[in-house]
């Protein structure tokens, strides 16, 4: 025979029939001939590999060859280095179904945490003049300080954890909830290990014990744990404050970064919660030194700055801790109808903001050449009735500069309302009409950022809500919804205060709740008028808000006031405010109910006490803040009771599943 012809052996078929001594036919997965014979086919051995040596290279091909190895190297880098992901997704994430070799190591979430941590939270929530404690100085020490580096994890942690519930894919979801819990388990782990310090171990860094509580505090934020985080918060001023005075060389230079997160974190928890009795908070925003000048952006419209609005929103934020009595103006709705900022001071600042615009006037060419009837004509109300609802947005603009310009209209609308409230002003009506259009203004802006998240992804145009740790859009848009001149634009601002959801601590869905229980309180307060269908009254006949979340961390109490009719006034004296009634509802992931429990006080009742600061300090759901914001200090049992209390690991799903 032929040797040519002869039929060799082969090794590539499937295990099971190599076994049984049989011609496999090699089909993959599995093979017919097992199939047939109902045999398990076991599958087909895998290919071996084959180390081979490089090529020789030549003396004079050596300089080449070293070049494309380093050029290979470079480019493996770039493409494996983190990178922002465009559509705001974590950087990092495990494998979705890893093989048996590939499952992480007990402690694989937490260097995943870490990583989150330092390439895209730092930048979130520090400038990068700060950089040199939040990066540095306390991502060095975690290196050999378990509390801190368990401290870090718990807030990358998190942060990737509302990233991924952020998306509309169930499985992205039920990865982001695991990670949540994960996180939840680390910050309880460094919680534990903050509380096994001894008093020397704190002394002695002091600065690192400080910022620690400055992270757990944003933790909180991302958690939408109201309670919580103001503790933190209340802790972290105490020892800042002792810190401060200590006077140590060691520390001074680490005090300004700490101080701006400090107060960001006390106007957060300021806005949240419009208390004066909260202790340590208000004897950080007393003992804070004031900024003393704006800052002018360096940008031009050829050049852009990217971080530009960032460093915008943050001075604007800072111009007016620089006018305390009317920062309180302007977010607390009962200290502007109080009526104790006087008009000067109200006309100072508007000059002072004014000013800062025309100093960064190459920002905002962009916005004024696009508002409705220009920038400096007055409207009347018909004007103000012809305005289309849903409002148009701006065209191309960036979400994060429409925030920055929606902060600043919103500072011109609040105090020209302010200012429309102040009796015998002969300018009253044209105030708040003013209000209404820099309202409307606010309103388009918040179209434009809703439409950007619509269309095409990028950078620069996505805002992402769930990171938006800040004063955000749903803080401003609740203030401006007492501003509206009707009940259609009242309407709209809930619809996207739901739409928004949640950003930190600011919760979009209680918001609206509120606002819908504010219109309901207006229309039984003038159900004489047959104009409060379109129009609602001026502003000194409004109905005012104030809203309290309450200490549990699970409800939320909105208390409701109007006006004394013109007949029970003395002369010209500025009316009084009585109370109508209260809304009070429970998270619904809790067993409350989507509808608020509104109770309408009786004429009794009403005309009892005026509502004032003294009659909402003594509610028991102030009463409440009051006795818990007397302990002072960091207390392990206080920060997992308020944890516990106030956190809700199942709101991805919940968001998912209810219709």
């Amino acid at each position: 025979m032929n040797e040519n012809l002869k039929k060799t052996r082969r090794r590539t078929g499937c295990l099971s029939c190599r076994r049984r001594r049989v011609k496999c036919d090699e089909r993959k997965p599995t093979c017919r001939r097992c199939e047939a014979a109902n045999v398990e086919c076991a599958g087909y051995e895998q290919r071996r590999q084959i180390d081979t040596r490089p090529p020789r290279v030549s003396t004079g091909e050596v300089e080449a060859s070293a070049i494309t190895i380093v050029t290979r190297k470079a480019d493996r880098l770039s493409v494996l280095y983190p990178k922002f992901r465009t559509d705001g997704h974590p950087l990092i994430g495990l494998p979705t179904n890893p093989r048996p070799d590939q499952r992480p190591h007990a402690r694989a979430r937490e260097i995943l945490a870490y990583h989150q941590f330092l390439f895209r939270t730092l930048p979130l929530l520090f400038p990068a003049e700060h950089m040199h404690f939040w990066r540095d100085r306390l991502c060095e020490e975690a290196w050999e300080v378990e509390y801190i580096f368990l401290t870090i994890a718990a807030l990358g942690g998190i942060h990737r954890a509302v990233l991924l519930m952020s998306t509309p894919d169930r499985l992205e979801i039920s990865r982001g909830l695991d990670t949540k819990v994960i996180a939840a388990q680390t910050y309880t782990e460094a919680l534990q290990q903050i509380s096994e310090l001894s008093q020397p171990q704190v002394e002695n860094s002091l600065d690192i014990f400080v910022g620690a509580l400055v992270i757990l505090a944003y933790f909180e934020c991302l958690f939408g744990n109201i309670p919580a985080a103001v503790g933190h918060t209340m802790d972290a001023a105490h020892s800042f404050l002792r810190m401060r005075s200590d006077g140590s060389q060691a520390w001074h230079q680490f005090v300004p970064a700490i101080e701006f997160a400090l107060r960001n974190l006390n106007t957060v928890c300021r806005v949240i919660l419009p208390l004066p009795n909260l202790g340590v908070l208000d004897d950080l925003g007393q003992r804070l030194p004031a900024f003393q000048n704006l800052t002018v952006l360096e940008s031009s419209p050829n050049s852009p700055n990217p971080s530009t609005p960032s460093i915008g929103l943050q001075c604007l934020l800072d111009f007016a801790d620089m006018h305390p009595d009317v920062k309180n103006l302007i977010w607390d709705p009962l200290t502007m109808h109080e009526r104790t900022v006087l008009p000067h001071r109200i006309i100072t600042f508007q000059g002072q903001l004014n000013d800062w615009k025309l100093a960064n006037s190459h920002i905002f060419p962009q916005f004024d050449a696009q508002i409705l009837g220009g920038p400096n004509v007055e409207w009347s109300c018909d004007d103000i009735d012809m305005l289309p609802i849903p409002p148009r947005p701006y065209i191309n603009v960036s979400s994060q500069l429409c925030l920055l310009a929606a902060l600043h209209r919103f500072y011109v609308a609040r105090t020209l309302w302010a200012l429309s409230l102040l009796g015998g002003h002969h300018d009253n009506e044209r105030h708040y009409l003013a209000a209404y259009r820099h309202t409307y203004e606010v309103m388009r802006l918040v179209a434009t950022v809703i439409s950007n998240g619509e269309g095409v992804k990028n950078e620069n145009s996505e805002y992402l809500a769930c990171e938006a740790l800040g004063i955000g859009l749903l803080p401003i848009l609740h203030s401006l919804g007492q501003c509206c001149p009707g009940p259609t634009w009242l309407r709209w601002i809930m619809e996207q205060s739901s739409r928004l959801g949640q950003e930190g601590l600011f919760n979009g869905e209680i918001y609206a709740k509120n606002l819908n229980a504010l219109h309901t309180f207006e229309m039984l307060s003038n159900l004489d008028s047959s104009s409060m269908l379109e129009h609602f009254p001026p502003p000194s006949s409004r109905v005012i808000s104030v809203l309290l979340p309450g200490q549990d961390g699970q409800s939320h109490i909105g208390f409701y006031a109007g006006p004394e009719s013109p007949g029970h006034r003395q002369g010209d004296a500025l009316p009084r405010y009585h109370p109508l009634g209260h809304a009070r509802w429970t998270d619904i992931r809790r067993g409350g109910t989507t509808r608020p429990a509104i109770e309408i006080y009786d004429e009794q009742r009403k005309l009892a006490q005026p509502f004032t600061r003294i009659w909402l300090l003594e509610q028991e759901v102030s009463l409440a803040w009051s006795a818990w914001s007397a302990e002072v200090g960091f207390s392990l049992d206080r920060a997992l009771r308020d944890h516990i209390s106030g956190s809700c690991l199942e709101n991805a799903v919940y968001e998912q599943d209810v219709p």
